[in-house]
């Protein structure tokens, strides 16, 4: 990733919401609310920047807190209506339903937002995940993700079984294709081989002979 990538997606929430904090520090408040995203805690693939500009929000409202100023900053899942979900264009036509049914994430409406925005703020929480999901279809399709440190805390016995077959699909062996197997050779042909294996839960190490067409 670039610096000027980075700084760009980091610069308008870090450095915006520092401004607003010296601005307002001899002010009393009743609240100081930041909106954050789901990211932040559950990670999202090619926005490390945004996930990091969202972390650093939750971090500022700890902060806040421990300085006894009012601070909220609320990870928002997806928007029905609004936000950068309901604004980003699907190139593969994929519907809201389609993509709820395949991550295990619903989408937030406005009417549902604006009442937990209502019970959040009144709560004077440091931070609150709102994240509308099944947790068990959720690690189903992601089972060994980096999110489970954070749904683990909601998970059960039957969560936990779900992870291990996860981790027993990522030790499978590569399976046989109808194309002859040629080797990464570059860096960067080895680090897209080392995420597909880890996608497609394929082991590494010489691949079957290839199966003819």
């Amino acid at each position: 990733m670039e610096p000027g990538s980075l700084t760009g997606v980091l610069g308008p929430k870090t450095h915006d919401v520092q401004n607003l904090h010296r601005l307002t520090a001899a002010d009393d408040l009743d609240w100081f609310v930041m909106f954050s995203s789901a990211a932040s805690v559950a990670g999202s693939p090619c926005q490390a920047s945004y996930c990091a500009a969202n972390a650093f929000l939750d971090s500022f409202a700890h902060y806040r807190h421990r300085r006894d100023f009012p601070a909220t900053s609320i990870d928002w899942g997806p928007w029905a209506d609004a936000g950068m979900a309901a604004r980003a264009a699907d190139p593969a036509g994929e519907s809201a339903r389609d993509r709820s049914l395949r991550t295990g994430i619903s989408s937030i409406s406005m009417a549902d937002g604006l009442h937990m925005l209502g019970r959040i703020i009144a709560s004077a929480a440091a931070q609150i995940v709102v994240l509308p999901y099944d947790l068990e279809d959720l690690l189903w399709f992601y089972p060994a993700g980096p999110a489970f440190g954070f749904f683990g805390e909601l998970a059960g016995d039957e969560a936990a079984l779900l992870r291990n077959v996860g981790r027993q699909a990522q030790a499978s062996p590569r399976p046989e294709l109808g194309h002859e197997y040629v080797a990464a050779r570059t860096a960067v042909e080895q680090q897209i081989v080392g995420i597909w294996q880890t996608s497609l839960g394929m082991k590494t190490g010489q691949p079957p002979a290839a199966v003819p067409d």
